[in-house]
């Protein structure tokens, strides 16, 4: 081990010093046993910091990571509850398609922490919302009871009652 370290000092392993054909010897070689124990100390300590400041690096790592996943998810939640407020005033305001609503009030920024500018929605998309129909059951007919000339269920019914 001695000459190991003569060697990696610079030295020969035999402690030959070359050129000057002096034989230095290892200072260590006359070290006590407790400038032995400083010396293990201290290799110890560094070996030490070093680990802690690795597992730091290493914690580091991972709370970013866990940070920007956080940040994901939040921003995620943030996005959803986003859609369904919209979605809840979507269907207040007469829109037929949400998603596509959604989808275009986003990019054209209609979107704002108060709401969806939705008259302006309608004013440029009005494909999205539904137009005030009635509903006919008559399929149009106004009335079935007129005497147009037309046949039609009173009509019917009534011939076959033999009543007309």
């Amino acid at each position: 081990m001695a000459g190991e370290q003569a060697g990696a000092q610079g030295g020969a392993a035999n402690g030959d010093a070359g050129a000057t054909g002096k034989q230095d010897k290892d200072e260590r070689a006359a070290w006590t046993v407790e400038d032995w124990t400083r010396e293990i100390d201290r290799r110890v300590n560094e070996a030490h910091k070093k680990w802690r400041a690795d597992m730091q690096a290493a914690l580091a790592a991972k709370d970013a990571d866990a940070e920007s996943k956080i940040a994901k998810m939040q921003a995620d939640l943030r996005e959803a509850e986003s859609r369904a407020i919209f979605g809840e005033r979507a269907l207040a305001a007469g829109v037929i398609d949400i998603v596509a609503a959604y989808a275009v009030a986003k990019a054209k920024n209609l979107l704002s922490d108060a709401g969806c500018d939705f008259d302006r929605l309608k004013r440029e998309h009005p494909a999205l919302f539904a137009t005030a129909t009635r509903a006919d059951a008559a399929a149009g007919r106004r009335g079935d009871t007129g005497d147009d000339g037309k046949l039609n269920m009173s009509r019917v019914l009534a011939q076959a009652c033999g009543i007309r």
